[in-house]
C-alpha cells in the first residue's frame, strides 16, 4: 500500500530470492474498486507477463500456479517491501547485478542409503521443526527464507527442504544430507552445501543457519554499519558481527564456510543475502538469531533520537575477562 499511493514498484533486486519468487511486478492504472475497468487493467498486466500487479492507490494482486505460490509470491513481496523502506532510512540501497539474480546453479545430489533413522535423529529432526515454526512466527523467517540444519555425526546432518513452507514443516519432511548426497526423493535447501562445508570446519559446530530477518536484512540491504559494541547481550552472543560484501550461498560456498567459527564469528552478515549463524545447538544458535535481529532494530530504532554511543572499549574487555571470551 505504501508503495502504491507512491506509485512506485517495491524494489526485489536487493535480494536474490524476493527477486525470484516476485517474479515480474506491474502497475494497472487507477480505476474504480470493483470495476470492469479496472478487472480489464488487471487482466491486461497479467497477460503481458506479470506475476505482481500492482494497483494505483489501492493495493496488489498476485498470481500463482496454487494457492501455495501465490501465498509464497505475495508474503515475499511484503517482505521485501517492508525491509526496503527501512534499509532506504539507513542509506543508499545496493541493487544486485542482473548476473547474480539468474546465475546461481544448485548441484545435484547422489542419493544416500536408506537408514532407519536413530534416537538422536528423531529428536533433531523434530528440534529442527520446532526452531523453524518459533522462528517464523516470530518473522525471523517467511515461508520462503531461511534454512536450518543440525548436524548428525561426523558426516551427516539434516537440513529444511527446498522450497517448502517453513511453517508446514514437519519431521518426516526434513532431509538427511552429506556434503554430496540426500535421502532418495527429497530436496535438501540450496544451502545444503555451505552447511557441509561449515561442519566439516568446525567440529565443534552442530547447528547453522541462514536467514533474512527484516531488521537485520536491512542493514544487509543498505550502505550501513551493523555495530554489536551497543548493548552488552548483543556483543556478547554475537560477537562483531561481521558485515562483507555479497557473497552467493551456493556459487560462493567455500568463501563463506571459511570465515565461520564459534569463537571468532559466530554470525556473519552478508549484503543482499543475509545471516549466516552457527551454533553449539539449536537453542544457542537460534538465541544468537533472535539476538541479532532485537540488537538492528533496536539500532534502527535509535537513528531519529541521536547518535550511536557504542561502549567503551574498556567496557568491552571487562566483558570479555568477566565471560570468559579472551
Amino acid at each position: 500500500m505504501a508503495f502504491s499511493i507512491v506509485r512506485r514498484l517495491p524494489e526485489t533486486r536487493v535480494q536474490t530470492h524476493a527477486h525470484a519468487l516476485c517474479g515480474k511486478i506491474a502497475y494497472a492504472a487507477y480505476a474504480c474498486p470493483g470495476s470492469q475497468e479496472l478487472g480489464d487493467k488487471i487482466a491486461e498486466a497479467f497477460a503481458a507477463g506479470a506475476d505482481c500487479v500492482m494497483l494505483e492507490n489501492h493495493g496488489v494482486v498476485i498470481g500463482g500456479r496454487d494457492l501455495a505460490e501465490a501465498f509464497q509470491r505475495f508474503e515475499t513481496l511484503e517482505f521485501v517491501a517492508h525491509t526496503v523502506i527501512k534499509a532506504s532510512s539507513l542509506g543508499d540501497l545496493r541493487l544486485l547485478p542482473s548476473g547474480v539474480l539468474t546465475g546461481q546453479a544448485v548441484s545435484d545430489y547422489a542419493t544416500l542409503e536408506p537408514s532407519v533413522p536413530g534416537n538422536r535423529e528423531k529428536e533433531l529432526r523434530a528440534q529442527v521443526c520446532e526452531f523453524a515454526h518459533r522462528s517464523y512466527r516470530q518473522r525471523l523467517m517467511i515461508s520462503t527464507a531461511g534454512s536450518i540444519s543440525a548436524r548428525i555425526n561426523d558426516e551427516q546432518f539434516v537440513i529444511t527442504p527446498r522450497r517448502r513452507d517453513r511453517l508446514d514443516l514437519r519431521p518426516e519432511g526434513l532431509v538427511r544430507a552429506t556434503r554430496a548426497a540426500c535421502e532418495a526423493g527429497k530436496r535438501a535447501s540450496r544451502t545444503a552445501r555451505l552447511h557441509a562445508l561449515i561442519y566439516a570446519a568446525n567440529p565443534e559446530v552442530g547447528v547453522v543457519i541462514n536467514a533474512q530477518p527484516m531488521n537485520a536484512s536491512a542493514f544487509c540491504m543498505a550502505d550501513a554499519d551493523f555495530c554489536t559494541r551497543t548493548i552488552p547481550e548483543s556483543y556478547l552472543v554475537l560477537g562483531d558481527a561481521p558485515k562483507v560484501p555479497f557473497a552467493c550461498i551456493v556459487n560462493d560456498a567455500e568463501a563463506l564456510a571459511a570465515r565461520m567459527s564459534l569463537k571468532k564469528c559466530p554470525v556473519l552478515l552478508i549484503e543482499n543475502e543475509g545471516a549466516l549463524i552457527v551454533g553449539r545447538t539449536l537453542l544457542e544458535a537460534f538465541d544468537r538469531l533472535e539476538v541479532l535481529e532485537a540488537t538492528a532494530e533496536a539500532l534502527l530504532l535509535s537513528r531519529p533520537l541521536g547518535p550511536l554511543v557504542p561502549m567503551p572499549d574498556e567496557a568491552l574487555t571487562e566483558l570479555r575477562r568477566a565471560f570468559g571470551l579472551d
